[in-house]
């Protein structure tokens, strides 16, 4: 049950984040929320606007569900990160303490594919990249 309460936040906060996006790329230009919102120019070439605010938010959404999905699979393994703080691209530090036991005893290709989706993410890309030796993580 709490495996599919998290799979319906996650639905639901994807498809919100799709309809943003959508809004964004199918932009109609609206005058009159834009003169309500008054930004002002500062010359430091910062794009500002409702349009652009539904891409940030979009993206953000994004981020906060690869979040949740860290969570939920905390949760489900009992594996959770030494600090107890879960963000999806760190979650993923396998040096620590004896997490990378943990993760290779749970054999799923799903959270292999998940693994490879972190390292993608990671900003830290000098030589953090997935080998897989029979279904482990190296």
């Amino acid at each position: 049950m709490p495996m599919e309460m998290v799979l319906n936040r996650l639905k639901s906060e994807f498809s919100f984040s799709r309809k943003l996006y959508y809004e964004y790329i199918e932009k109609e230009s609206n005058y009159s929320e834009m003169h309500e919102s008054c930004f002002s120019e500062l010359l430091n070439n910062e794009i500002l606007g409702i349009d652009v605010e539904k891409l940030r938010t979009s993206f953000r959404v994004c981020f906060g569900i690869l979040d949740r999905i860290g969570a939920a699979i905390c949760d489900l393994y009992d594996i959770h990160p030494p600090n107890g703080l879960v963000y999806f691209p760190s979650f993923w530090q396998l040096d620590n303490g004896n997490r990378r036991e943990k993760f290779n005893k749970i054999k799923s290709p799903g959270l292999l594919s998940l693994y490879s989706i972190a390292t993608d993410l990671n900003d830290k890309k000098t030589a953090s990249y997935l080998f897989i030796n029979h279904g482990e993580m190296i």
